[in-house]
């Protein structure tokens, strides 16, 4: 964002027009002005829709060119790795497993959890109504909360996954856990790990 702060606006115009070219997107020229106008402001915040499912979303020192992807279906987490959109989860091995156990400050890592065995694990796009319960004795908060306060926004919100055990949102990969995904569940338990691929 730094970088094209100082360029005028038809300057921007030619810029973005290449920026979006090298993706193999093509700028009409209304898009184009709604790009440089919004370059151009102070902060540079927020989002712009452009054609073909593409974004271009500012973090206030980023300026990211980002295509909108369907979400992905709900599916099954079982004993193998699984690809959902731009997430991947897979199964830790008994060693993996045995060093998140030993306090090693990884097990509260966000990205990882330990799902009880023999429940009914998926792994779908949250929804407006989805809460999650953080441990007995707090109140249940809403997916989309959470979300907001790990700082996933934007586009990135729409795209992003939870963990449901037995229709119970228990893991929003990076973001949150409730006890029901951890070892204190006091059930035998699988670790998972879930990265994200793309960004």
């Amino acid at each position: 964002a730094a970088e094209l702060a100082p360029l005028a606006e038809g300057s921007l115009a030619i810029v973005w027009g290449a920026l979006a070219a090298s993706v193999g997107l093509r700028l009409d020229r209304r898009g184009t002005r709604r790009l440089a106008a919004f370059t151009s402001k102070r902060p540079c915040d927020g989002l712009v829709p452009l054609s073909g499912g593409w974004w271009v979303v500012a973090d206030g020192v980023h300026l990211h060119l980002r295509r909108l992807r369907d979400t992905s279906p709900t599916q099954p987490l079982g004993t193998s790795a699984l690809r959902w959109g731009e997430f991947s989860f897979r199964p830790l091995t008994p060693d993996e497993s045995a060093q998140r156990s030993e306090g090693d400050g990884a097990g509260v890592d966000a990205w990882s959890a330990a799902l009880p065995i023999g429940n009914r694990l998926l792994v779908r796009a949250w929804g407006p109504g989805d809460r999650l319960l953080p441990s007995a004795g707090r109140p249940m908060r809403r997916v989309k909360r959470y979300l907001s306060e790990g700082g996933v926004r934007g586009v990135d919100r729409s795209g992003w996954p939870v963990v449901v055990c037995e229709d119970d949102v228990v893991w929003i990969p990076g973001v949150r856990r409730s006890d029901a995904a951890t070892e204190r569940s006091g059930r035998p338990v699988r670790h998972f790990l879930c990265e994200r691929t793309t960004r």
